[in-house]
Order: C-alpha cells, then structure tokens, then sequence
C-alpha cells in the first residue's frame, strides 16, 4: 500500500492530472469513478488505483483481482483524484488514436464537428450526447480544449471508450478530405441540395472555397455575397482575392454591386470611402450614402484642457494620472481642446492628445454626453490592450461597460509585479518574499541560499558575502538605493528604479536573451529571426506595463492606496461588467428607447475584429497611432491593405457620429497620427 504523498508514483499521477503535454508525452490519460474503470477496455488498462476504504467496500472485488490494482492510503489518493469527493478508483489508460480514413468506414457517416470548445465539461457533454444521437464520430478543431483533460472525461460517462474523434487543423481540408476519399458520400450531399448561398463570402479560405466548389457540382447554382473591402480574417487564412478569382471559376456568374449604404451618414460613408480607396487589390466602387441627410448636425465638442470628470464623481478618486502641465516641454494649449470636423456634415470628428491619459478622460465624458441624449455607443480599439486605459476611466465615471474581450489584468503583469515588490520592498518592511523577486532584477549575483531569514538585513548580507569584495560594493549600493526609495513619492521611485536602478536596461539584455525551446510554440526552436522578434516583441509589452504602473502610481499618495486599488481592480471591473449586462437585460426586456437611456448608460468596448457585423449610433476609434493602426508587425502590401480595411470596418460601424483620435506622447517618447488619418483627409494641424 502506497502511504506516503512524495512516492514517485504518486507524483507522477498527480503531473498527469494536470498537465496535457506530459499526457501526450507518456500517450496516457486517466479516469476515475467505478463506472469508468468498469467500462475501461482491457487492451488500453494500464493501471489501477484504489483506497483504502474503497477497497473494504467495493463489489467489483473481483473485476480487479483480474486486472490488479496498487491500494493508496485515503489521504494519499485524495491527492491523486480530480474531484471535491474522491470515488475510490483511478485508472491510467493508453490514449485513442483515430484517422479519417477509420471514421469514414460507416455508409452513412454522420459527424459532429465542434470548433474551439474551451469549456471541459461541455465538451464532455456533446461526446456524450453525440454517441446518444448515433454519430460515427466528432471532428474538432485543434484550438478545442484537450479531449483527456480529466473533467472532460469524467463529463463523458464513459462515451470516451466508444466514440471515435480526429482534432483537424481545418474543419474545411477534413471536408474536402471527405469527399475526395468518398465519392458516394460528395454525390448524397451535391443531390440532398440544389442551390447553395453563401454569405460573408469574402472571409473564406482556399479550404472553404474548394469544398464550395465541390458541392457546387455540375449544377453550378451558386449564390455569394460578400465585401472585400470587409476581409479582415488573413489570420483564419481568408483572402479576398478568392472573390476575384470567383469570376474567372464561374465565369456565366451575374455580378450586382450593392453602393448603397444604409447604416451611415454621408460624411461617414464619404470619409470612409477615401480610406478604403487606397487599397490597390480591391474591385472599384463608389459607395453613397442611403440615410438622409436632413438629421441633425453635431456640432464641434470642446474639451477642457485638464478633464477632471472623475474626480466630479461623488468624491471619488480617480485611478488616472492628473495632468503636469508642460512637463514634456509642449504646451497643451496647442491641442487637444476640441474635437475638429473631418467632413462637410460634422459626422467625423478628430483630436489629437498630448497623452493616453487625456484622450481616455475625454474620450469617457464624451461617452457619458452621448447616452444623455438617448445614443448607442461604442469604443473600437485595434487590440483589447489599447482599450485598459479607457476602461480605467469608465469606471472612475461610474458608466458600465460591456468588455467583449476583457484582457488580462494589467496589474498581473510580471513587471508591474517587479515594479510593485520594489516600493513594497523599500516602503513597507524588508520582506525576504519581496526581496526575493527583485534581488537580481538587474543581475546583482545574489543567491537565494544567504536568505535564512523572513525580513532581510543588509547587514546580515554583507557578513553571509564578506569573502567576497565585490559583493560588498554591489549590497552598498542596493541599500542606498532601497534608502533612497523609501524617502519618495511613488511616481519618482518607480521612475528611478527604471532608470536610475537600471530596471529597463535589464528588460531589454532580458527580452534580448535566446529562449529555449519549452518556450517556443509547439516546442519547436526559433529561427534566429523568430528569436529576435520575439524579444522585440516582448521588450515591448514589458516597457508598455511599465509606463502603465508609472502613470496609474501619479495618483496614489501612499503605497497603501495604491495597494487597494490594485485589489479592487478586478472586483471593480467585473461589477462595471454585471451592471452593464444587468443593464442591457434590462433594455431588452422593457424596450427601452430613446431619452430613457439616460438612467441607462452603457458602452462597448470592442476589438476591430469583434465589431464586424455591429452597427451603434456613436462610434469612438480612439490610438490612431502609427504603430497601433496599421499595427507596427504590418511591414508588407497585403498586411497593410489588411489592416486599412479593418480600420474601415471600425469607421463603418457608426451610423450618426465617429470620433477619431490619436496622441502625440512627449519629445522622448513621441507618437504620430495615424497615415490612415491622413488618407481620410485629415491635416494635423501644428503644435
């Protein structure tokens, strides 16, 4: 009987619960429960675990004499199951292995294909409920979660032993694949449909268009709609030029172009139109607007030059950093104090901001205005990152807001963590937790081993180094340093501690390092190239996190606040999240219109991707900076016309009002408008 919790076995039964690669490594998997042992197929029963008191009580006694079993104490096997209430049996099975060619065997296949299924127990649940419904197999896309994930398993019920899968890499290829292997299956599915229709025509993928091809047939009956200038999905592998090559496939097609635009006023569709144009791969068009041009005109909105909207708010502290006046040696007085029109009707407006900070405040109040005339409204951020600083300001402003894709908190990251541990380090106690995260962050060759202690002593540090001199002159000048921290305010020592310290030199000798291969994709060893753009790419991030915690700590005047903050971040955000979906159900079921919304507000923070398919009455485009929109990876033709059309997507999205903004950051860190800005016709006018 295995007694003790630190048994090889144990442990390695413990790893294999939690962590698919060493499932994958090992071609094993586990399942508990009585039914699931007992309906375990002998050829792939590996191992056998039970309990104790499982073992005093169980009736299938002789069913394991058969199979042999290991008996674990109870609280040894309560570390090895997956559950609240251990059942008393584990066992480790060789994992299923199934190709198309084997679930094809069936006359009359019939498949359940499932796509990017994250959610263990559903699919657990839809492998159940296929071998209830008679399905010869599940197809799933590769981006589905683990089929051996233990609470998929225990979800099955057993059907894991009985339904055969395939994980494809294109639900699309696996059709095609289907039909060429079997020619009778292709002709049932060509005679079960005489016409075929197929929308949104511009997001599909050479797959896609094959498979179309195929079901086509010799009828020919074909029907697609689409919009290239709306093919935003090169990601999934879509590619506009398919719709270009429709016409030479299926040269007898009718072609009927749509050019009205029912959605947007003129100045919009107009504006937008100028975009778009740009692009040289593209079918010529002129679109013109379809809504009346009697509606109401926006006039030109006024922004004070130091938003304090959140600080009106009952009191309430903002967590955004207050202006400093000229401390980047430019004038605000010069711009962002109004929003400009872009067209004729006042239906496109821009401003420039000296910082993410003003445009986030501003961007906010304005969508605070919006809703108390009774309008729909949106922000369209090219990433959810670019949308932390608005949703910051929202919730200071108390408006609920729908997150469609909520990033990660900001404050997680590992370097507002390092960041964070430092003032805590120097302000609050001398902490070995702290000290242990930041010791050598820069390299300052301490050894976690001279910690013995749970505050740490400089003193203590020299005597564990005294045979050591150099040390001496390093621990010297960290504990100056930690001294100097202590003695000021949180802005100057997150900004010494990056500079002074020499923190963001060590982040960029960091990013600069080979990764190893556990880091690369797929456990594949980048190309010297791919090494590079990886640390580019995570230099970046890590400098982006640490100008977000330097700006959030202006705020603060204590470390303690800026503590509280930080904890209640989370909390804060999902309730802002729960009163716009309280308030949207709300909406919903009362069908509440017009100045009603006024009680009501709620805003949509969306990706340009997410938004396809959306319209809103007020759209907000806000980083409308080179490098954000076109994104900085965007460096041939095709990325560049992609990403024009995903900024045309956005700009399309509004039907009354679109405000475009950008900002223009300090001498040492400038930003740059947008090209697309200038495409639309817009002229910055000088500092």
């Amino acid at each position: 009987m295995i007694t003790a919790a630190s048994n090889s076995r144990i442990k390695r039964l413990v790893q294999l619960n939690q962590k698919s690669k060493l499932r994958r490594t090992e071609d094993v998997f586990l399942a508990e429960g009585v039914k699931m042992f007992l309906e375990a197929p002998r050829e792939q029963l590996q191992e056998v675990y039970v309990s104790e008191s499982f073992l005093e009580k169980c009736s299938c006694r002789e069913h394991l004499e058969e199979v042999g079993y290991e008996v674990v104490s109870d609280s040894v096997f309560s570390k090895i199951s997956d559950t609240c209430t251990p059942q008393g049996v584990l066992c480790v099975l060789k994992q299923f292995h199934y190709n198309i060619e084997e679930m094809l065997r069936d006359k009359a296949p019939l498949f359940l294909l499932l796509e990017n299924i994250q959610d263990p127990g559903n699919l657990g649940t839809m492998l159940r409920t296929g071998e209830g419904a008679g399905v010869s197999g599940i197809i799933m896309s590769r981006d589905t979660v683990d089929l051996y994930n233990p609470k998929v398993i225990r979800s099955t019920m057993g059907s894991i032993y009985r339904v055969p899968f395939y994980y494809a890499d294109d639900f699309a290829a696996a059709v095609c694949h289907l039909f060429r292997t079997n020619p009778a299956e292709l002709a049932r599915w060509q005679r079960e449909y005489s016409y075929l229709l197929v929308d949104e025509f511009q997001d599909i993928n050479a797959a896609q268009y094959e498979a179309v091809k195929m079901l086509c047939g010799g009828k020919r009956n074909l029907f697609v709609v689409g919009d290239d200038d709306q093919a935003i999905y090169g990601f999934r592998g879509s590619d506009p030029a398919i719709m270009r090559q429709f016409l030479k496939d299926f040269p007898e097609a009718k072609q009927i172009f749509l050019s009205v635009n029912y959605r947007s006023r003129a100045g919009i569709v107009e504006t937008a139109g100028k975009l778009i144009g740009q692009n040289r791969e593209r079918f010529p068009k002129q679109i013109v607007a379809g809504q009346s041009t009697s509606d109401e005109r926006q006039d030109v909105c006024f922004v004070p030059e130091a938003t304090q909207g959140a600080r009106r708010m009952q009191g309430e502290k903002s967590t955004l950093p207050i202006p400093t006046g000229t401390a980047s040696g430019i004038s605000t007085a010069a711009f962002g104090t109004s929003w400009l029109p872009l067209s004729t009707d006042r239906s496109v407006l821009v401003c420039g901001f000296q910082d993410r900070r003003q445009e986030a405040e501003t961007v906010a109040d304005e969508i605070g205005k919006t809703f108390r005339q009774g309008k729909s409204c949106a922000a369209i951020f090219r990433t959810n990152a670019d949308a932390v600083w608005l949703a910051t300001a929202l919730k200071c402003r108390k408006i609920p807001f729908l997150w469609k894709e909520k990033p990660k908190n900001p404050y997680e990251t590992p370097v507002c963590q390092d960041l964070l541990a430092y003032l805590q380090f120097a302000m609050e106690g001398r902490k070995r937790k702290d000290f242990l995260r930041i010791m050598n962050r820069p390299c300052r060759y301490l050894s976690r081993q001279m910690l013995t202690d749970a505050e740490i002593s400089f003193s203590a540090l020299r005597r564990a180094y005294a045979q050591k001199p150099y040390m001496q002159e390093i621990l010297h000048r960290l504990e100056a340093d930690i001294s100097r921290l202590a003695k000021m305010d949180l802005y100057a020592a997150v900004h010494y501690i990056r500079r002074g310290m020499g923190y963001d030199a060590w982040l960029k000798e960091n990013a600069g390092q080979t990764p190893s291969a556990g880091e690369s994709r797929q456990g594949q060893e980048r190309t010297p190239a791919g090494a590079r753009a990886h640390a580019a790419g995570k230099l970046e991030r890590d400098l982006e996190a640490a100008d977000f915690f330097q700006e959030q700590v202006r705020e603060f005047q204590s470390l303690t606040e800026l503590e509280e903050a930080m904890t209640a971040y989370e909390d804060q955000m999902d309730q802002n999240m729960a009163d716009a979906a309280d308030t949207a159900a709300h909406r919903a079921a009362s069908g509440t219109t017009g100045a009603a919304f006024t009680t009501l507000p709620i805003a949509e923070l969306v990706t340009m991707h997410g938004s396809k398919g959306l319209e809103y009455d007020a759209v907000f485009l806000p980083c409308c900076m080179e490098g954000v929109v076109p994104h900085k990876k965007s460096k041939n033709q095709a990325a560049l016309e992609e990403e024009r059309r995903m900024f045309y997507v956005g700009m399309t999205r509004a039907k009354k009002e679109l405000y475009l903004s950008y900002t223009k950051g300090t001498k040492e860190a400038p930003g740059f408008a947008s090209r697309f800005l200038a495409e639309c016709g817009w002229k910055e006018p000088k500092r």
